[in-house]
Parts: C-alpha cells; sequence; structure tokens
C-alpha cells in the first residue's frame, strides 16, 4: 500500500509527549482523532471518497491525515495508552504517515502488549513469525499469540 503514496524519506521524527502533556491533555479525545484522521485516509485510499482533485493531490491529503493520525497516536501512548501504542505500531508497520519500519512498529507492538492490549501482543507475534524486525523466531510468536488468546483476542487462539 505505501509504495502508490509519495515518498516518506523527508518525514521528520514525531514530537514525543512528555508528563506536562499529558497531564494537559484528553489522552482518549487523542485517540479519538488519530482514529479519524486515519479512518478518513484509508476511506479516500481504498476509493470510499471520491473526490475530483488531482492523483498526486490526493496523494498529498491521505499521507497528511496519516502523519497526523501518528502524531495523535504518539502523544496518547507516550500518555500510556496502549490502544494508541498499538495503532502507531500499525502506521510504522504499513509505513501511514511515517517511514515503514518494522523494527519500530515492535516497539510500539509491545508498549501496548504490556499494556494489556491484546493486539499488540499479536501484531508482536505475527512480526515474529514471519521475521519482520526479527529473525524468524517462532516460539516467542506462541508466545505472544498465546498471551494474545488468555487475553481475549479470539483469532489469537487459533494461529497455527
Amino acid at each position: 500500500m505505501s509504495g502508490l503514496l509519495i515518498s516518506l524519506h523527508f518525514l521528520s521524527p514525531i514530537a514525543y509527549a512528555n508528563v506536562d502533556t499529558c497531564k494537559t491533555i484528553n489522552i482518549s479525545e487523542t485517540l479519538e482523532s488519530g482514529i479519524a484522521y486515519e479512518q478518513w485516509a484509508d476511506d479516500v485510499f481504498f476509493g470510499k471518497e471520491v473526490e475530483n482533485n488531482p492523483l498526486f493531490f490526493k496523494r498529498r491529503k491521505i499521507q497528511s491525515a496519516y502523519r497526523k493520525a501518528a502524531e495523535q497516536y504518539q502523544l496518547a501512548c507516550d500518555c500510556d495508552s496502549a490502544i494508541a501504542c498499538h495503532n502507531l505500531g500499525g502506521q510504522y508497520k504499513y509505513g501511514k504517515g511515517v517511514n515503514t519500519d518494522y523494527e519500530q512498529a515492535a516497539v510500539y507492538f509491545q508498549r501496548a502488549c504490556d499494556g494489556g492490549e491484546p493486539y499488540g501482543c499479536s501484531n508482536l507475534g505475527y512480526l515474529y513469525f514471519v521475521g519482520r524486525g526479527f529473525e524468524h523466531n517462532e516460539e516467542r510468536a506462541k508466545e505472544l499469540f498465546d498471551k494474545a488468546c488468555n487475553d481475549g483476542l479470539e483469532a489469537a487462539c487459533n494461529w497455527e
């Protein structure tokens, strides 16, 4: 998917939240804002929203929305939102608003998993299973899928 978007090598690092930021923002609203930006960009990218704009302009708008989503997820993740950490991991996994980076995706999936988000455990397990960002490690993948299953993610219970 990211191959169709404009080059992402110009992207600067996302700003991180600090303790004071976490005291002043509404983490739920920040997370919801990120989800809204990502959903809009996905809708446009996959043709659910039709516009009469040149393709390049649409790509710029899509990439800008993905970037805003990543920024919102970063803020909420830094303020201990496990769901936001999972979503940010997905942004890195798929190159949505940030450069594709499986190792960085793994960092955020691990934070999500540690925070009790079973999708973070499952996605991290997938990276271990297929060897993206790590060498293939089926044993570690199984541990993560089992944790996701035990935390209520039924799809992770039948991964083999």
